[in-house]
């Protein structure tokens, strides 16, 4: 029973993960989309370090590992939404949901788009906490008016 759970998760998160990343190419990384990101050069971070190359490298693994982190708190959001399954209290639940929807969605974006695009650390630290704020007060305004 627990191999076959273990068997599925780690396919779970291989396969959300590869999905995630065919999609982050496609959209962002292939030929076709870079002749739009050459319109405005100005607004990417350039690749510092020893070598371009492994400053490229560097931020590409960053990325990645952000994928992983997307797919490993989507299937933890399924599991522990699921109705009745882990919070009997409102709060739990909502604090859960506002937490979970922020790593799921603006995190992994922010901190993406703050590897490629010249923005300062302030400002994305400054988004990802407005994020949390939002959501984690829509959240407990459903949990108590429902």
């Amino acid at each position: 029973m627990w191999t076959m759970l273990i068997f599925k998760l780690i396919g779970s998160v291989l396969l959300i993960s590869a999905a995630s990343m065919i999609t982050d190419w496609i959209f962002s990384g292939s030929k076709w989309a870079h002749q739009y990101f050459s319109a405005a050069p100005e607004i990417w971070r350039p690749m510092e370090g020893d070598t371009s190359k492994h400053a490229e490298r560097t931020v590409i693994t960053l990325s990645i590992l952000m994928t992983f982190l997307f797919s490993v708190m989507y299937i933890l959001f399924y599991f522990v939404m699921r109705p009745g399954l882990v919070f009997t209290s409102v709060l739990g639940r909502s604090v859960a949901t506002a937490f979970f929807l922020w790593m799921l969605i603006p995190l992994p974006q922010l901190v993406t788009q703050h590897l490629f695009v010249k923005y300062h650390r302030a400002v994305t630290i400054m988004q990802l906490a407005g994020w949390f704020v939002k959501l984690l007060s829509a959240s407990l305004i459903m949990s108590f008016l429902f």
